[in-house]
């Protein structure tokens, strides 16, 4: 059966100059035709606009670290780690079921449907963990490691994020990809600007960077729900989307943990073992490697999720894709080292360079690449896929966890990335171990 694509507007198009057919063609197996103008409009928009929101965190994190030092860049980063595991619950990776199934097909009263349900669980589910934490703070503050301060402030951080996810998910769900693209760039640089305010009123401290990020995924989320508005309506809830969202959600929550634990519980733990000032430390090396790779991955998933949803032959994208692991390898792991040599030198003489942590945190990078692609193209075709993924990265969580907690005390910082390295191979391990048990996996779920 032939595939079809997502319909877009007919446009000319001059395909022989655009840097993506080669790699359309490869994932998707298609001669390039007019149809497929917006995908490439949809790359450049979102390419330019995490470009320019990539500028404004690498300043916002640099400046950060310079002004607070390691000691205080490590409490906010804290609070950032804290919050991130916080949010998840409140989310049940719902965010995901929109993108998934509004994608899936255009029409306006299915995408309200599933949208408006999506929010309502969204709000029920946030309103009783907020509760949870509260009741049980004195609890988390043991789990976590930190001060009630820092606690409080990573569940505000929780509920701002958990608004800002959910809204920016809608925009991609309803391929409303040039808005998301702008919006990008507009967050980040609010961010950076409400830092500057502070630094330049002269009354700044750990707390300064975590404020400018409240304000910033506020107001961003502000400006998208009343944009989106139209798709919410009270009436639109729809018991049967809320049977299937919060079961693909809940496979699609329990992935999303890996990704959390593995750039999160390192630090509480390094927070733990080692000093506050080895936590920013590694911030600042996961800043220059991880957060730029994820920010690519980022800009592939926010166009190919959405476009792979609608698409029937998963199967043969997996294939292609996995033609395309040499080359990720061959130009990852250069560009990871150039960028953390570069990075740390910004941040300053107060953040030493250890290049077996450079090389390390490189290969990493390139490794959660290689895996998180993976599975969102297995996401991409329902709860079974989505039920895939959340094996693999379960056994990533658990392996980190454990790793860490060996590798962390006799090796410091280094035995914390090789343990979150070793976690990914092991994921990919598992999907290429069950993949080829199940070479016929369901292509729409």
């Amino acid at each position: 059966m032939a595939s079809k694509s997502v319909e877009f507007e007919q446009d000319p198009l001059t395909l022989q100059k655009n840097k993506f057919v080669n790699v359309y063609r490869i994932l998707f197996a298609k001669k390039m035709n007019a149809d497929i103008k917006n995908f490439f409009k949809n790359i450049s928009y979102v390419t330019a606009g995490t470009a320019i929101e990539a500028i404004s965190w690498f300043m916002f994190n640099v400046l950060s670290g310079r002004f607070l030092g390691p000691n205080e860049y490590g409490k906010f980063t804290l609070i950032y780690s804290v919050g991130m595991f916080l949010y998840l619950p409140m989310t049940l990776g719902i965010s995901t079921g929109i993108i998934k199934y509004s994608s899936e097909k255009i029409d306006f009263n299915r995408q309200r449907n599933i949208i408006t349900t999506s929010y309502t669980i969204v709000l029920i589910i946030s309103i009783l963990c907020i509760s949870i934490y509260i009741k049980f703070s004195t609890a988390l503050k043991e789990v976590f490691l930190v001060s009630q301060n820092i606690l409080n402030l990573g569940i505000i951080f929780a509920i701002v994020y958990t608004f800002y996810i959910i809204t920016t998910s809608t925009l991609q769900g309803t391929f409303q990809i040039r808005k998301y693209a702008t919006l990008k760039p507009i967050c980040g640089l609010i961010i950076l600007t409400s830092f500057l305010v502070f630094v330049l009123c002269g009354n700044f401290s750990f707390k300064s960077p975590i404020l400018s990020m409240y304000l910033a995924y506020l107001v961003t989320g502000g400006i998208i729900l009343l944009s989106i508005r139209r798709y919410l309506s009270f009436q639109s809830f729809d018991f049967e989307w809320a049977k299937i969202i919060t079961k693909y959600g809940t496979f699609s929550f329990l992935s999303a943990v890996s990704y959390i634990v593995c750039t999160n519980v390192d630090k509480i733990l390094i927070n733990k073992y080692l000093t506050t000032e080895a936590v920013g430390l590694f911030n600042a090396y996961f800043i220059s490697s991880l957060k730029i790779m994820s920010m690519v991955s980022g800009i592939l998933i926010t166009v190919l999720f959405p476009l792979i949803s609608g698409h029937k032959e998963k199967n043969f994208i997996l294939n292609k894709y996995k033609s395309l692991i040499p080359y990720i390898i061959l130009f990852g792991i250069p560009l990871m080292i150039l960028t953390q040599v570069i990075t740390l030198k910004f941040y300053g003489d107060s953040f030493e360079l250890n290049l077996r942590l450079v090389l390390i945190f490189s290969i990493t990078s390139v490794l959660f690449l290689w895996y998180d692609i993976y599975g969102w193209i297995f996401n991409s075709m329902g709860i079974k896929g989505a039920k895939l993924t959340m094996y693999g990265t379960i056994m990533i969580a658990i392996a980190d966890i454990i790793l860490d907690i060996y590798l962390i005390p006799p090796l410091g910082l280094e035995g914390s990335i090789i343990a979150t390295a070793i976690s990914y191979c092991i994921g990919l391990m598992f999907f290429y171990i069950k993949r080829s048990y199940n070479t016929h996996l369901p292509e729409q779920l």
